[in-house]
């Protein structure tokens, strides 16, 4: 997903102040802040349910807003991925940078087995670079289930069902 270039820090600190305790943004009392809404959580949720603020017009992530302020620099084509999958948990140690690829390996649900019906029996397979790679057929669920998770461990460990 394109995402805009951050503004610099200092204008995000003109108009916002982040709570690191909560990982909340609330809008800073000035003149480029109405006096109505200064105090109050910043931003509404977008259609993906992540935080996005609006300043000087341009929608931002909130989690990258806060890399950019915790960190000092613009994440770039990284991902920040929140650790605990809580879309709205924007406290810097629920943080991470990812690549593309990382991020997509972060399931909460194991996904890389099915039942084959000309077969009769489950099939596990796991994507590696783009490609699907066969991992075998199972009597059982659980055996495929298993043979799919220990291959997530090894092939995508930074994902939480390899935990």
């Amino acid at each position: 997903m394109k995402t805009n270039p951050l503004p610099p820090i200092d204008s995000v600190l003109e108009v916002l102040k982040y709570d690191p305790d909560t990982g909340v943004f609330t809008w800073r009392r000035n003149e480029k802040v109405p006096k109505k809404v200064a105090g109050k959580v910043a931003g509404s949720f977008n259609k993906n349910g992540y935080r996005q603020i609006r300043i000087y017009s341009i929608r931002y992530l909130a989690h990258r807003l806060v890399w950019l302020i915790s960190e000092g620099n613009d994440p770039g084509d990284l991902q920040v991925d929140h650790i605990n999958g809580l879309k709205d948990d924007n406290r810097r140690e629920n943080l991470r940078l990812v690549t593309n690829s990382e991020n997509q390996h972060n399931q909460r649900r194991a996904r890389g087995y099915h039942f084959h019906i000309r077969a009769r029996k489950w099939h596990a397979t796991i994507r590696l670079n783009g490609k699907g790679r066969h991992l075998g057929y199972y009597t059982t669920e659980e055996e495929a289930r298993t043979a799919y998770i220990e291959a997530k461990a090894k092939f995508h460990p930074t994902s939480p069902i390899a935990k």
